[in-house]
């Protein structure tokens, strides 16, 4: 049996070659961000080698979940005690590192539209902006993409 790697540089270059992989749209349930939170929560100090590795890579977009369906314990899981501060923890992290996202909450089929709306937000911006882009530069306008998304998207 092949032994992998698990040094930053190796985790690195597995995402880059999943994101490759995922013509554009990668979805993950948890990456280094979310394990440095986490990290902080189960061993009361910071880790500068997971931290390293989140700040390596930043997501276009998080889709951070509320605590206001009901918990069900996995046999994993800390408990519902802590859902409510670790959420709270998540977006002020979120907020203090800049990194954009949207809170996910309703019923779980809610939750799904939600999330599935945020996607569809995300790809048509990225959309707008290759074709925006390749305008410009095909007619050579001086026209910054921040000036059009007013006219091209809403908020």
């Amino acid at each position: 049996m092949e032994r992998r790697s698990n040094s930053p540089d190796t985790r690195r270059r597995s995402q880059r070659e999943r994101i490759s992989a995922s013509n554009g749209l990668l979805i993950c349930d948890t990456d280094a961000f979310a394990t440095s939170i986490w990290h902080r929560r189960y061993l009361g100090e910071r880790s500068p080698a997971v931290e390293a590795l989140a700040d390596s890579y930043r997501p276009d977009l998080y889709l951070l979940t509320d605590a206001s369906i009901p918990f069900v314990q996995d046999g994993t899981r800390d408990g519902e005690q802590i859902r409510e501060w670790m959420h709270a923890t998540f977006v002020a992290e979120l907020v203090a590192h800049g990194r954009p996202y949207v809170t996910i909450a309703g019923t779980p089929g809610e939750r799904l539209a939600r999330a599935v709306a945020a996607i569809d937000r995300l790809v048509l911006r990225r959309l707008i902006a290759t074709i925006w882009e390749g305008f410009v530069r095909k007619h050579r306008y001086q026209i910054a993409l921040s000036h059009a998304r007013q006219y091209l998207l809403p908020p």
